[in-house]
């Protein structure tokens, strides 16, 4: 009795790996039942002619983020847009925006509840539909592509990305090599600066919500990014979290960077500030 069992997959790439399994039983009184599997692949023609391929194509372009360090252009606004707006189910949340954030300011977003604050900062990361005429990072149109944009940016928002099994430290480790950034060889100085010292090697899911809050800001600490995106950064943080916040971008902002940030009203520090209020369509 013969069985064959074919996977094939339509259409099939040359060289792909092909697989053909064969299962045979022979029911003679001589000999016992048995089964025999063949597999052909031809894998190694499959891999070569990917390779000549993708040299073909040339180098894939690898993430580098950008850093303040890096980037010389002080004379050009960190970011800059024209006729922006954000579309939800083909309608447009706010009306046209002209946006321009200069190098070491910070921009205070501002708007009622479900305005928009929140879906502008996606949007601005290719993470929601956005709508422009023009759309620059640095001098360079991200319009069509966020790529340099995301490369330069931190974001941080209601949710943390932090690992609950992960200590702080862990996570800060974790996020920075996940973003291509260099490693904080002492970390213990960074966090005591945020109030964390003695709970940096605790799981993240054992700290407060403002504990929790305040090892996301580690991120921010030790990144050298151009520009901070961050929506809401003084939820569930008491005044000396605050403080510490402040204190984080006045230190980004004295070096260069830029900074955008949402706020349903008075903003609890004194850092000087643009305000922009998203105004709802009539």
């Amino acid at each position: 009795m013969w069985m064959t069992a074919r996977r094939q997959h339509q259409p099939r790439p040359q060289g792909y790996e092909r697989f053909l399994i064969d299962m045979r039983v022979d029911n003679s009184e001589t000999s016992r039942d048995t089964l025999a599997l063949t597999i052909h692949a031809s894998a190694k023609t499959h891999r070569s002619q990917r390779a000549e391929s993708v040299t073909s194509r040339g180098p894939r372009r690898p993430f580098v983020p950008l850093t303040i360090d890096a980037e010389s252009k002080l004379s050009v606004p960190a970011l800059e847009a024209n006729d922006l707006l954000c579309v939800r189910d083909d309608e447009a949340l706010f009306a046209p925006l002209q946006l321009r954030v200069e190098r070491g300011a910070l921009l205070v977003l501002e708007g009622n509840n479900g305005s928009g604050k929140t879906t502008l900062l996606r949007a601005l990361l290719g993470l929601n539909a956005l709508q422009a005429t023009t759309l620059q990072f640095l001098g360079e149109d991200v319009l069509e592509r966020r790529h340099a944009l995301r490369a330069g940016s931190v974001w941080m928002g209601h949710l943390l990305a932090l690992k609950g099994d992960l200590s702080a430290r862990e996570n800060l480790e974790f996020t920075l090599a996940l973003a291509g950034e260099a490693g904080v060889a002492d970390a213990d100085p960074l966090f005591a600066a945020l109030g964390l010292a003695g709970f940096e090697d605790v799981p993240a899911r054992t700290l407060s919500a403002g504990q929790r809050k305040r090892a996301a800001l580690a991120r921010l600490a030790a990144s050298r990014r151009p520009l901070w995106l961050l929506d809401e950064p003084f939820a569930n943080l008491d005044a000396a979290g605050m403080a510490v916040v402040e204190q984080l971008l006045r230190t980004h902002l004295a070096r260069g960077g830029s900074a955008i940030l949402t706020s349903h009203g008075v903003l609890p520090i004194s850092v000087p500030a643009s305000v922009l209020r998203l105004a709802a369509l009539p």
